[in-house]
């Protein structure tokens, strides 16, 4: 099979829908080719659907500025922290008013290493909710979706001219003017991770062989409120607000020192919990309707008696294991960091590569997908 378009989007998650979509709009004629279904892969859809905007009293882009700075150890790319702290808002307003999904403010918890509570959640509290919106209106805007089709690699002459892939084991060629590659980080390459299987670092390699250059990959940022056994899920920052503690083989409160106690940045949880080798979940405090709100899976699993402990420890049973989650690294065409022109676009809001690197030494809570909403991805 072949085809053509303006524009190939290589990718089916948040950050190749928004540039497609931006593609289309601005007059391009686009196809996105994914591995599995569009608005159904890629880590987007099993975050909890959550964006970053500035809605709080006091609150301005300047000090989201600050504090993803401050987080990121000042070694993020400030030009792109800038562009986030500046468009957030009104890309994340968009969700409702473009795409029509529900949305909600959280305006009292503000999570680790925000300054101000920024949470804005879409309607059911899933990922889904976004990208499967987002695919609706790709396709009543007459954006092209071959689905199930494994690239193998771009097509090269003089310049980038498309890709090459396989699609029901028949070989598909799609040639384009620009291709955009929003393919998802590396997570389905390590024993723990929250990432769904598909995202397992093809692109990142494609973009190698074709002289992009690979930034600070050794920047993976681990989630630290997974729980692996009894059931496997996600705990989500919010239990933490409402009582939750974590405590250490001698039952005490190892974040007792800490400023936010288990809100603390990630990273600095994560070693924390890496020095203190075992390390269990303290529910005694948390109201079971604040429980059932804030991790309903983890509320039913108490509701029917269970009393085996929650711990957490990488590789062992019945844990809460800190799992690799997204690449806080990024990916150019050119020594420089730029990526202008037709020849070649690399796209992907953080959880998986994205065009240079925003993050510096931490991602924020919340942050990490609003960067799969941002236009600047598609122009």
């Amino acid at each position: 099979m072949k085809c053509d378009a303006d524009v190939l989007v290589i990718g089916g998650g948040q950050a190749a829908l928004r540039s497609a979509i931006e593609a289309r709009e601005l007059g391009a004629s686009v196809i996105i080719v994914t591995k599995g279904k569009a608005g159904g892969g890629g880590s987007s859809v099993i975050s909890d659907g959550v964006h970053s905007a500035i809605f709080s009293q006091g609150d301005s882009p300047e000090s989201f500025y600050e504090d993803m700075m401050r987080g990121g150890k000042g070694i993020n790319d400030s030009c792109l922290v800038r562009i986030l702290a500046e468009e957030c808002t009104v890309r994340v307003k968009e969700l409702s008013e473009k795409f029509g999904i529900e949305t909600y403010n959280e305006k009292v918890v503000a999570t680790p290493g925000h300054s101000y509570p920024r949470r804005c959640y879409a309607d059911n509290g899933t990922g889904k909710t976004v990208t499967l919106k987002m695919r609706e209106y790709a396709e009543q805007i007459g954006i092209t979706c071959i689905e199930n089709t494994w690239i193998v690699d771009l097509i090269r002459n003089d310049r980038i001219e498309g890709a090459i892939g396989i699609h029901d084991h028949d070989w598909v060629q799609i040639f384009a003017g620009s291709t955009i590659l929003a393919t998802g980080g590396i997570g389905g390459l390590y024993e723990q991770s929250d990432n769904p299987i598909d995202v397992s670092g093809e692109g990142i390699g494609i973009a190698w062989r074709h002289g992009a250059f690979l930034q600070d990959m050794e920047f993976i940022q681990f989630y630290p409120y997974r729980l692996i056994e009894p059931i496997n899920i996600d705990l989500f920052t919010k239990i933490f607000a409402k009582g939750a503690k974590m405590l250490n083989a001698a039952g005490e409160r190892f974040m007792e020192a800490f400023p936010r106690k288990e809100m603390e940045t990630r990273d600095v949880l994560c070693y924390e919990m890496y020095k203190q080798g075992l390390v269990y979940l303290d529910l005694g405090e948390v109201n079971p309707t604040e429980l059932n709100a804030s991790s309903p899976k983890l509320a039913g699993l108490m509701k029917k008696g269970y009393k085996g402990p929650l711990r957490i420890e990488p590789e062992r049973s019945r844990q809460i294991d800190p799992d690799e989650n997204l690449v806080r690294s990024g990916s150019s065409d050119r020594r420089n960091d730029q990526v202008q022109g037709p020849e070649r676009q690399l796209s992907g809001p953080e959880r998986r590569h994205q065009v240079r690197h925003g993050h510096g030494a931490s991602a924020f809570y919340a942050r990490s997908v609003s960067d799969g909403v941002g236009k600047y991805r598609a122009r």
